[in-house]
């Protein structure tokens, strides 16, 4: 039960909310007044984090909390998501399995990341692993399914990479044109990425254990802790697993998306952070990956989420070498006035006025506002026209459309 005062101090609470009857989301702008015109351009300005609580019931309105700032209304978002499962069987079995997941605060000894649906499968789906209304959705999403098993299992060829490019492009592409595909696509690759593990007793462990229990010693045979008697667990690779190079190219799939999509959806975004902190390791590729992800993902979330589906610069940047190496694992040279050129990174979230600061800072000069300068992109099919970059808009998205407009042009 969600209780709420109006006051620190009040003693007789203002309302409150049955959790597990209601769904939480993050809200983007709330209209409750005839102001709400008046007040639109602040609002635009300087968002406040929202989080909308909102009861199955028709009697009853939402509930909105409004926070200081990002962190606080995140910490607030996974707790009440947390209490408001609801109905146990809503969704499909994917999404109640996160449910309990969450539930138990992802817990890396939970028999749950073992279950069939949330390891990876040489086999195709049957059913989405997302929630869609629409049976023709729902098609799209098994399609889906199939095109990351394709990036995955076919060899990654230097000859033929562009096989890669285009699936991944495409795949990118479909999501964009219909959002309801996006978190079927971060929950097939969360499902792909994650190895088959079995349990299996220590040596060490039950060398120690036999020692206990023939030990001549009486107060040790009386006394035996639960610890000797169920040695601890070590998790080890299934023979279930692909060849590790197949892992890998899921990661490279996902460290692609998860600097396009944000998930909108709290259950989400936890289950792919918390995919992120269990595979994180520097001694191992995939674990590398999981790092770049990890830092991407929340680049993405602060920034927004992107317009347009990866360049081939971009996705080749990912596929040929592990962005883990490189703070900004993309790079273009900027031509100056004076006839030189200046390279600058960047990564899949970084915008046109990170990119100039950054700029600025390597060249000594000083910001847009006090210098005048800023940054121009040549049109692919004017040579003699160039326009002037949003400061708001993606290095990303910017070098797609350029690139898309090249390509039209046959």
């Amino acid at each position: 039960m969600f209780i709420y005062f109006r006051t620190p101090n009040e003693q007789n609470p203002m309302g409150q909310v049955n959790m597990r009857d209601t769904r939480v989301e993050e809200v983007e702008h709330i209209s409750d007044s005839d102001s709400d015109e008046i007040s639109q351009n602040v609002e635009k300005a300087m968002p406040e984090p929202t989080i909308g609580i909102f009861p199955n019931h028709v009697h009853q309105g939402p509930t909105y909390l409004i926070f200081p700032n990002r962190a606080e209304q995140e910490k607030w978002l996974y707790q009440l998501t947390v209490v408001s499962g609801g109905d146990p069987k809503a969704g499909t079995q994917c999404e109640q399995l996160v449910q309990k997941l969450m539930e138990v605060d992802g817990d890396p000894s939970s028999m749950i990341w073992r279950h069939p649906l949330m390891t990876y499968s040489k086999e195709p789906i049957s059913l989405p692993l997302t929630t869609f209304t629409s049976e023709t959705l729902q098609a799209e999403a098994i399609k889906l399914f199939k095109s990351v098993q394709l990036f995955m299992s076919v060899v990654l060829d230097s000859s033929g990479i562009d096989y890669h490019v285009v699936l991944a492009q495409n795949a990118i592409q479909l999501c964009l044109d219909i959002p309801e595909l996006q978190p079927e696509l971060l929950s097939a690759l969360i499902k792909q990425t994650s190895r088959h593990t079995q349990a299996r007793h220590g040596v060490q462990s039950f060398l120690m254990n036999a020692t206990n229990l023939f030990s001549c010693d009486s107060s040790s045979t009386a006394k035996t802790s639960p610890q000797s008697v169920n040695p601890p667990l070590i998790q080890s690779d299934s023979k279930a697993n692909p060849p590790n190079t197949v892992f890998i190219q899921g990661w490279m799939l996902l460290a692609i998306a998860v600097s396009i999509f944000v998930p909108k959806n709290s259950k989400l975004l936890w289950f792919l952070r918390t995919h992120f902190n269990r595979n994180k390791d520097s001694k191992t590729e995939t674990g590398k990956y999981a790092s770049y992800c990890a830092n991407a993902l929340e680049k993405c979330v602060v920034n927004g989420p992107r317009t347009a589906k990866p360049s081939r610069m971009e996705v080749l940047s990912i596929l040929l070498k592990n962005p883990h190496h490189h703070s900004l694992p993309h790079a273009v040279p900027v031509h100056m006035l004076n006839g030189t050129y200046h390279v600058v990174g960047f990564d899949g979230s970084t915008t046109i006025a990170e990119f100039l600061q950054t700029l600025n800072l390597d060249i000594g000069c000083r910001g847009i506002e006090l210098s005048g300068f800023t940054i121009f992109s040549d049109d692919p099919i004017e040579k003699n026209m160039d326009h002037c970059l949003s400061q708001k808009d993606k290095v990303c998205d910017v070098i797609s459309r350029w690139e898309t407009a090249l390509r039209e042009k046959g």
